[in-house]
């Protein structure tokens, strides 16, 4: 409970130092009960090859957040590229914004995607989203070989 006021206290400050009273509050961020640290980095696959390899990320924290997350490697107009899909397990998510960190294994390098769930699944029980981090070759460029997920809910 301390945590959760601290972060509240804490995302007040840095909305009233950052705006001015016309603006909007800022979204609070909201983490779930997965951790950065319980992610393992995977290498992306090779920049210029057509090989896709095994490159997969998951980010699941469906209890919490209501969220599942999945990166993967598809082959693009062109190149490989990394696309991120989410979904929302619970049909209240629909039109809820997620924050996606894609971040370099050694160093503190990221790419972020902010995904707006904005598709109702049929039965209306669910809902998604989509996005592309870019090109295997400019995130190997940006971000190293390897890299891990974050994720967190933006309120």
């Amino acid at each position: 409970m301390a945590a959760n006021s601290a972060e509240t206290e804490l995302a007040s400050l840095f909305s009233d130092a950052l705006l001015s009273p016309e603006e909007p509050p800022l979204p609070m961020p909201r983490f779930g009960k997965v951790s950065i640290q319980d992610q393992q980095a995977q290498s992306l696959p090779v920049a210029g090859g057509k090989n896709l390899g095994d490159f997969s990320l998951s980010w699941i924290d469906e209890d919490e957040l209501g969220i599942r997350i999945t990166v993967l490697a598809e082959q693009g107009p062109k190149e490989i590229e990394i696309n991120i899909y989410a979904e929302g397990v619970r049909p209240e998510m629909l039109g809820r914004s997620i924050s996606v960190p894609l971040m370099a294994d050694k160093e503190d390098r990221l790419r972020r995607l902010t995904i707006v769930l904005d598709k109702a699944a049929e039965d209306k029980s669910r809902c998604s989203g989509k996005g592309c981090f870019g090109t295997v070759a400019d995130l190997r460029n940006r971000l190293g070989e390897r890299v891990a997920l974050d994720v967190f809910l933006l309120e």
